[in-house]
């Protein structure tokens, strides 16, 4: 029973360093240094007593060297898929031998090959580890590898959302605990770092295994029921405390090495360290084998300290990557999708493919396209080869006939699930050319939905404008054309959405059909139809228009005055301003101008028309003396508690200074304010600010040398857009230094989609570029992971020639 005590109580086991030299080292508790994930340990003991991984000890047999070698060979991630292949062969050789050691290695090889997605693997050895114990003689140490194995079952069922969320293996695994006397189990010799005996061991071994049950059994439990009550009020088994020590010593090393790095220390290392990651991935070693439910949340932890050491560590891929997996395995969608969103911006593209090959290798019937799994897709689905998304695009659409089936007290909205997995589907179907196909099968559940709930409407139109409609060949088009000239009334807002992609404009030919849509939707499609189709707004519309938005800018000025500020609605003051230049009201500018100017009116309903502003091109002088007038109290409007921003509103800056209606070294002052800030968001809007100062016909000098500067700032987001406005000075300056068009070329081959699709568009804007820069968008062409990046490329190197 000692190899079970390694296991899942490694610490009782393992030889202690401060008593290393007295201490008899045999299999078991070197496998317990590695299950503790103490591997510097091994080595010590390599040289203080022969050699453990191969020499000939007396104490080791061949067995237990084989052993040692092959699963230190399965915990360290560069050999982990070796390690785990020659496990499984020894494994099928032990079956007949120690009982305790074949169920401890068992342990070891399920939580592993499940770390490697090779579920089947895993539940094929658990069933041969059952069926292995199942023919010993009764006995309390039998009883006790039940329990254990029950457990392991009852977990791995759980996790992977299957049968009865193992809820029964669970209930199986404490019925057999019920009849363990740890008195009567084998006894063992515990280690010299502790001071109690085998029996203690043991209890506390019961008791992590009773406790992980009754945890499960809980969250299986109908929410109605109470019994999560006696978990809250147990008293913690002893080796989950002690595992949480752990992690806390986990993460006490990574704040003081975060603080090292503050404040620049000069002490010296005498070993190297990895930052409490060996201390947060004992803990979910721990977690994994004794069947504990909280693995889902030690695999959170995990991948959040390898996401951010991964930011600055030149093991950057591995570790991004692996952040990338264990999100997934945790199951934690929203944290996945953030990390997703912050790598197709910033990099590594190539951690993206690898996570999601990963995913789609794992076997379908046990792999979970659940909302973790969908944002993944969703997110890598340019950097795919087209056999992988082929394969993508099959998983998802079985995925949506069987979603994975939703564990107790856990919920999804069907409208929230729609939306998820079909536009991971889009997503994806585009790099499979298989956008037709996915139109159709979008057309047939339409066609099949029965007056949809608002919310499932929405969803179905917010995902399908992510389709490539251009590349959807005619006859689908055709078809959902017919099904919109008989839909009426009926899904209007999925028929709002895809109206521009079939019939090239937003608003119907014949507005008296759509008898449901509010005047201000009204308004807003029909504005769009002029803005993005040049097709004219009807009078009838641009006077009511007109009307409702000096009423709604009125309104929000009188509740600011009241301190009152709403969320969620359209920007009013936006569509104002396209109402504007859209046609001839004077007195619509007026209320836009003194609606700017009002210091109570918060800068969320500002900023949205003042980008507006910034990008046209014919605005009243009466305008523009007016926001000229009031500037310095424009540009410190205050920002609100609920999204704090830079002492400068930067809206207003890029506003009047494409109105030139501040001096230029007022505009770098404010700029140089903002840079200053430690926020990166602020920094981002300083660059974007010299942007709108690129696009006019003239800049001061200090702007090129600005935006070189923030091109090198350590956020991507603020990198890329001074690589957009270093673009665009280069094109206006044909004599710009060599080293402004060498940055240019240096940014271009920048990791992530934000760099390279900024600078495409600013080339593609200009209209011109240098020799250097254009045979480094052939090699994008070519040769970029991203088939977003080489076919905007293509198009930009075809507008050039």
């Amino acid at each position: 029973m000692k190899w079970i005590a390694a296991a899942l109580a490694p610490r009782d086991i393992a030889p202690h360093p401060n008593f290393m030299s007295s201490e008899i080292a045999d299999g078991p508790s070197i496998f317990a240094l590695i299950t503790s994930l103490h591997l510097k340990e091994i080595d010590r003991l390599d040289s203080t007593q022969n050699s453990i991984r191969s020499g000939p000890d007396d104490r080791l047999s061949s067995t237990d060297r084989r052993i040692v070698r092959t699963c230190t060979e399965a915990v360290l991630s560069s050999t982990s898929s070796q390690g785990c292949e020659a496990l499984a062969i020894l494994l099928d050789e032990l079956e007949q031998g120690d009982a305790a050691r074949y169920v401890a290695l068992g342990l070891f090889y399920v939580m592993i090959a499940c770390d490697l997605g090779q579920y089947d693997r895993a539940f094929s050895r658990l069933t041969k580890v059952r069926q292995a114990i199942s023919k010993g003689v009764d006995h309390a140490d039998l009883r006790l590898l039940n329990a254990i194995v029950d457990q392991q079952i009852a977990f791995r069922k759980f996790d992977l959302s299957r049968e009865d969320f193992g809820k029964g293996d669970a209930e199986s695994a404490l019925d057999s605990l019920t009849k363990v006397d740890p008195s009567r189990i084998t006894k063992f010799q515990t280690s010299e770092g502790v001071s109690w005996d085998s029996q203690s061991t043991i209890s506390a071994i019961a008791s992590s295994i009773r406790s992980c049950a009754g945890r499960l059994i809980s969250a299986c439990a109908d929410i109605s029921d109470n019994s999560w009550a006696d978990n809250v009020r147990a008293r913690p088994s002893f080796n989950h405390l002690r595992q949480d020590r752990r992690t806390v010593d986990g993460y006490r090393s990574n704040l003081k090495e975060a603080f090292n790095s503050t404040i620049g220390s000069t002490a010296v290392r005498f070993a190297s360290s990895d930052f409490g990651d060996s201390d947060l991935y004992s803990s979910l070693i721990f977690s994994e084998m004794n069947g504990d439910i909280s693995a889902r949340g030690r695999r959170t932890d995990l991948a959040v300290l390898r996401f951010l050491s991964s930011v600055e560590s030149s093991e950057s891929r591995w570790l991004r990557t692996e952040s990338l997996r264990l999100f997934r395995q945790a199951r934690n969608g929203k944290m996945l999708r953030s990390v997703v969103r912050f790598t197709r911006a910033n990099g590594p593209l190539a951690c993206l493919r690898e996570a999601s090959e990963e995913l789609l290798r794992e076997p379908e019937e046990y792999s979970l396209i659940d909302q973790a799994s969908l944002a993944l897709l969703e997110g890598a689905a340019t950097t795919l080869e087209q056999s992988t998304a082929d394969v993508a695009v099959a998983r998802l659409l079985r995925s949506m006939e069987h979603p994975p089936p939703s564990r107790p007290r856990s919920w999804q909205a069907d409208s929230s699930r729609a939306e998820e997995v079909w536009k991971a589907t889009a997503a994806v179907a585009s790099v499979a050319n298989q956008t037709s196909e996915i139109a159709q099968v979008a057309l047939n559940q339409v066609t099949d939905l029965m007056n949809p709930d608002e919310l499932l409407e929405r969803a179905y139109a917010r995902s399908l404008r992510s389709l490539d409609w251009s590349s959807v060949e005619d006859h689908v088009k055709d078809r959902w054309i017919a099904w919109m000239s008989h839909a009426g009334d009926s899904c209007l807002l999925i028929q709002d959405a895809l109206r521009p992609y079939l019939l090239g404009r937003f608003m119907e030919s014949d507005q008296s059909t759509a008898t449901t849509r509010s005047p201000i939707d009204t308004v807003a499609l029909s504005l769009n139809d002029y803005l993005v189709h040049q097709v004219e707004i009807p009078s009838g519309v641009y006077v009511t228009g007109v009307t409702l938005i000096r009423e709604r800018l009125a309104s929000i000025r009188q509740k600011a005055r009241q301190g009152v500020h709403s969320m969620g609605e359209y920007s009013y003051a936006d569509i104002g301003v396209g109402l504007a230049i859209s046609g001839t009201e004077p007195a619509l500018w007026h209320d836009l101008a003194e609606f700017f100017t009002d210091p109570l009116v918060s800068r969320e309903d500002k900023a949205p028309a003042l980008d507006r502003v910034a990008r046209s091109t014919e605005v009243p002088d009466s305008f523009v003396r007016t926001l000229r007038d009031a500037s310095d109290s424009l540009l410190r409007s205050p920002a609100s508690h609920f999204s704090p921003g830079p002492s400068v509103f930067p809206a207003a800056l890029r506003a009047l200074t494409a109105l030139s209606a501040i001096e230029d070294s007022t505009i770098l002052r404010y700029c140089l304010e903002i840079v200053a800030s430690s926020d990166s968001l602020a920094r981002v809007e300083a660059a974007r600010t010299l942007t709108t100062l690129a696009r006019r016909q003239s800049s001061p000098e200090w702007t090129t040398v600005f935006a070189l500067q923030l091109s090198a700032d350590r956020d991507a987001g603020t990198r890329a857009e001074a690589a957009r406005s270093l673009t665009l000075l280069s094109a206006r300056n044909r004599d710009a230094d060599s080293s402004v068009n060498d940055r240019i070329v240096e940014l271009l081959r920048a990791d992530g989609l934000t760099m390279p699709i900024l600078m495409l568009d600013a080339i593609s804007e200009s209209g011109s570029t240098s020799g250097a820069v254009i045979h480094q968008l052939s090699t994008l062409a070519t040769d970029h992971i991203s088939v977003l990046v080489r076919d905007r490329a293509r198009q930009v190197l075809d507008g050039l020639t």
